[in-house]
């Protein structure tokens, strides 16, 4: 896995979070029920991973305490950034009940305890407004 290794020097992650996004990347491929159409290592690498986590390189998501993911779709970008941040806390907020559940699995399989999901559509989320540092989509 020299792509996530590079991804890992890239923004100074540390092992635990390097085993967290080697599981979601697992998850992603093998996990039928996952709400993409990317199935290959590299492509969930690439396509997924390597996408998400550029948002690092803005400080304003590098310094964020509380990130909201709207429309979280199958976690991404909101697992790999919490992954990689754990000390910040992430909601991910889905309409779809079935990518909730989904969401709601790989969280419990990498073992998050900073992120939740959060089942609705963001102009019903007014409990959210004004809550969050940065948003993600």
């Amino acid at each position: 896995m020299a792509m996530l290794n590079a991804l890992a020097d890239r923004y100074g992650l540390d092992p635990e979070a390097v085993a967290g996004l080697r599981v979601l990347t697992d998850v992603l491929v093998h996990d039928r029920q996952a709400p993409t159409t990317i199935r290959s290592r590299r492509g969930v690498l690439d396509d997924h991973l390597a996408d998400s986590l550029v948002a690092l390189d803005l400080e304003a998501v590098r310094r964020a305490g509380a990130v909201l993911d709207l429309g979280a779709g199958a976690g991404l970008p909101g697992l790999p950034l919490a992954i990689a941040r754990p000390e910040a806390r992430f909601t991910l907020l889905e309409a779809s009940a079935r990518k909730c559940a989904f969401i709601e699995r790989v969280l419990k399989v990498i073992g998050l305890s900073n992120a939740e999901v959060i089942h609705g559509r963001a102009e019903s989320f007014a409990a959210g407004r004004g809550r969050h540092d940065v948003v993600t989509a």
